[in-house]
Formats: C-alpha cells, structure tokens, sequence
C-alpha cells in the first residue's frame, strides 16, 4: 500500500489510566477477548518447526544478529480459515556502523505541566517473511531500522506495575512514570507496521476495515494501538521456562474505529524474545463479527 495512505498513532494509555472509564460494550468484550481462539487443539506443527530454530535465552535482552522467531497466525472466518507462518531473522550488522535512534515521550493534560523522557536506541536490520501453510515463501522485506532496545524493553514491567497498584496512581508523576514503561516497544512495534510493506499488508488484512473504508479512501490508513492493563494477569509462561508470564487486552482501532481487540500473552522478554517485546501468543477477534477470529503464537522448537 502507498506510503501516503498510511499513518499511525500510538497511545501511552498508561497515563489516562487513573481517570479511564469503560464503555459498556467495552466491559464486554474483555473477559471474551481472553479467551482462547475456538477450533483444534494445538498439535505438533511440523511446518514451523522447519522454519525454526532452537530457543537459546541469553542473560541479555537486546537482540543480536542471528536471533530468530517463528510466529504462526490462523485466521478463522464463517467463509474461510487459513495459517500463514512469519519469521524474523536479526540480520549480520557492523558493530562500528550500528545506527541510533532517538525518541522522546511527552505527557501532557490541560492541568499539569508538560513532562518528557528521551530514549536512544539502536537500529539493526531484520529480514521479514512469510510463508503459507506448506512453509512455501510467500512474501519477504528488509526492516533495516528496526529500534531493537526499545523492543526488548517489552511489557512486564508495565503489566507488573499495574498489578501491584491496581491501576491507582498518587500523582501524574507516577502515573507517566507506568508510561515509560510500554510506550517505546509499542512506538517500536508501531514503527514497524507503518514502515515496513509486508507488516502493514498483513496487518491491514487481519483487522476489519469495513467500518472505515470512506475514511480511508479521503485520508488513509491511522492504526491506533490501545492497551487495557485494567485487567492484566499473571500466567503461565507456555512454553518458555524461568520467565514470568502476563495477559492483557488491546484494541487496534483504524481511523478511530474499533478494528481488532485482542488478548496479547507476554513474557520477559530476554534475547531473542526481546526482537517482538516478549510477545508469545494473540488471541482476537473483529468487535463486528466475532466470528472471525485470529490466533498468532510463538512456534517453539520440536524437544
């Protein structure tokens, strides 16, 4: 898709939290959000373990060249359902010519004064694929910035931080202090979608645009990536051992409009799960027809 149809808008939720109020539809679909996916067990998937390598945690978090994750999406719809594998690989990077990147998170409310934080990041370049239900390529790019210590920031300190105060903060101080916690790897992951071609397409196809379409032909494409930590909890890391594990809805919106809600599981996200911010598995589905449902999970390598 043209770059000029494209732009997104990332919310540090975290920072509203305090004052937040759901909506009655929204108090609905939480707890169907965290359910799982409908359909089959989970089997052995030979497909993704070919595309595959063994899961090495090291004591660092940041990603290195080499690192690689298998992710496998199913989508379920009353005319259709099909599996579709994406696979990152961290690609060889020249230490002396590792680019930075620079970002600044800014709070602010018509009451209180501005406040900002700078993060700094390197970029290394990540080699993106997509391969069908037979682990036959179909689509392939370049990320060549993707910002990897702000992914390996990840989301379990935000999740842990709700948890232990119940998403109550004293001062707004506090409050935006959550907010750094989960606003750069999910700027960092948003960066992704908007830049890379191959990321947005398998984006724009999972969430429902019907609602937006007018919208979107007068000015494009604006995802909107809202987490609720109002209702994190605490769960099994599966398949991943030694690491704490978390679950919390979010919603995409395109153009405002609810688009996708989903429950995203997370784990610390040591190397090389720290190239998607911990992220193991998403289960969601379209807020206008519940039947279409897409389930993404990390493939772990055959024992």
């Amino acid at each position: 898709m043209h770059d000029t149809l494209r732009t997104l808008t990332l919310l540090a939720t975290a920072t509203l939290a305090s004052c937040w109020t759901p909506q009655h539809d929204e108090i609905a679909w939480r707890g169907h959000a965290l359910t799982r996916s409908r359909g089959a067990a989970d089997s052995v998937d030979r497909v993704g373990h070919s595309l595959t390598r063994a899961i090495e945690p090291r004591d660092e978090v940041t990603p290195a060249s080499g690192d690689v994750l298998v992710y496998s999406i199913e989508v379920e719809s009353p005319s259709s359902s099909y599996r579709r594998y994406l696979r990152l690989t961290v690609q060889p990077s020249d230490e002396k010519l590792h680019k930075y990147f620079n970002t600044t998170v800014t709070q602010s409310a018509s009451d209180v004064e501005p406040r900002s934080k700078s993060f700094r990041s390197r970029v290394l370049p990540v080699r993106i694929e997509l391969f069908d239900e037979h682990g036959e390529q179909i689509g392939e790019s370049l990320a060549e910035d993707a910002m990897v210590d702000l992914l390996a920031m990840g989301f379990t300190e935000a999740c842990e931080a709700y948890l232990r105060s119940d998403g109550k903060f004293e001062t707004v101080d506090e409050a935006f202090e959550v907010a750094l916690l989960d606003a750069p790897p999910m700027f960092s992951i948003g960066e992704l979608l908007q830049s890379d071609d191959l990321l947005f397409d398998l984006a724009f196809d999972l969430v429902d645009t019907s609602l937006a379409l007018t919208a979107i032909w007068a000015f494009g494409v604006r995802f909107t990536i809202e987490p609720k930590y109002d209702d994190v909890e605490r769960v099994a890391a599966e398949g991943v051992t030694g690491r704490r594990g978390y679950r919390f809805p979010v919603q995409f919106l395109v153009n405002g409009y609810p688009a996708l809600r989903v429950a995203t599981t997370v784990v610390e996200p040591r190397a090389p799960l720290g190239l998607t911010a911990g992220i193991t598995r998403i289960d969601g589905f379209r807020p206008t027809d519940d039947r279409y449902r897409v389930r993404m999970r990390l493939v772990l390598p055959p024992d």
